[in-house]
C-alpha cells in the first residue's frame, strides 16, 4: 500500500497488462543509449524486459493454478511462488489484460510458449465460458467451472479474442511498429509526427515539429521505434 508503507500480497488481473507494456517501452528505445539499435543494449532495458517476462510467468500461473485453468478477479502471492485465488474475488469476467500481453510478448520475442499459455486459456474459455448464446464469466474459478454469472462484457470481443487471434496470426494483421492499440484493442495508426516522441521521451511541441521538418523531417527519427 502506497500510502501506509505497508505490503500486500494480492495482485490483481487488471495488472496484467503490465507486462506488454514494459516490453513496448524497452522496444521503442526509450530504455536505450541513444547510439545502439538494440533496444536491450542497456543494463535498464535488460532489467526492465526481464521483469516484463516474470510478470508475464506470474499471470499466465494466475490461470494454470487453478482448477479451471482461469484467472480470479485477484490473486495472492504466496511465498515461494504460488499463486491462489483470493476468497472474496474468486470470480472470473473474461477479462483481456493477461492476453494482450501474450500477445505483446510473442509478437516482440517470437517466443512459442507465449503462444502456447494463450491456446491454453483459450481452450479453459470455451471448456469453461462457451454457451449456446455466447460467453459467462465463472463465479468461481476455484471450482468445477459451473456457476456461470451471466454476463459478457463487450471487452471480451473488443480485446480478449481480438488479441487470441492475433497470437495466433502471423504478426502482419497489426504490427506494433505502425500501430497503437488503445485501451479497448482499437488499431490506430502512429503518426510519423509522433515518432519523434520515442527518441526524446515526449510528444513533440509545435514549433518544434516546424523545426524538425525543416531538417529532413520527423522520418529522420523513425529508426528509433524499431
Amino acid at each position: 500500500n502506497y500510502q501506509s508503507g505497508s505490503y500486500d500480497d494480492r495482485m490483481d488481473h487488471l495488472v496484467c497488462f503490465v507486462p506488454g507494456m514494459l516490453a513496448l517501452g524497452v522496444h521503442a528505445g526509450i530504455h536505450g543509449d541513444g547510439v545502439s539499435r538494440d533496444p536491450t543494449a542497456t543494463p535498464e532495458a535488460r532489467d526492465h524486459m526481464a521483469l516484463a517476462e516474470r510478470l508475464m510467468d506470474t499471470c499466465h500461473r494466475m490461470y494454470s493454478e487453478q482448477p479451471t485453468g482461469l484467472a480470479p478477479e485477484i490473486a495472492h502471492i504466496r511465498e515461494g511462488g504460488g499463486v491462489a485465488a483470493d476468497p472474496n474475488a474468486r470470480h472470473n469476467l473474461l477479462r483481456p489484460e493477461t492476453v494482450e500481453s501474450l500477445f505483446v510478448l510473442w509478437w516482440l520475442t517470437g517466443e512459442p510458449r507465449y503462444r502456447e499459455w494463450g491456446w491454453t486459456i483459450f481452450l479453459a474459455f470455451e471448456r469453461h465460458c462457451k454457451l449456446d448464446v455466447g460467453y459467462s464469466g465463472l463465479s468461481d474459478v476455484t471450482g468445477t467451472g459451473r456457476g456461470h454469472n451471466g454476463r459478457m462484457d463487450s471487452f471480451f470481443l473488443a480485446e480478449t479474442l481480438k488479441y487470441l487471434f492475433l497470437l495466433f496470426g502471423d504478426g502482419r494483421e497489426l504490427p506494433l511498429d505502425d500501430v497503437v492499440l488503445n485501451t479497448e484493442a482499437h488499431p490506430l495508426r502512429i503518426h510519423p509526427d509522433y515518432r519523434f516522441g520515442s527518441a526524446f521521451g515526449s510528444l513533440p511541441d509545435e514549433d518544434e515539429l516546424v523545426a524538425d521538418r525543416g531538417l529532413g523531417g520527423a522520418g529522420q527519427y523513425e529508426g528509433a521505434v524499431r
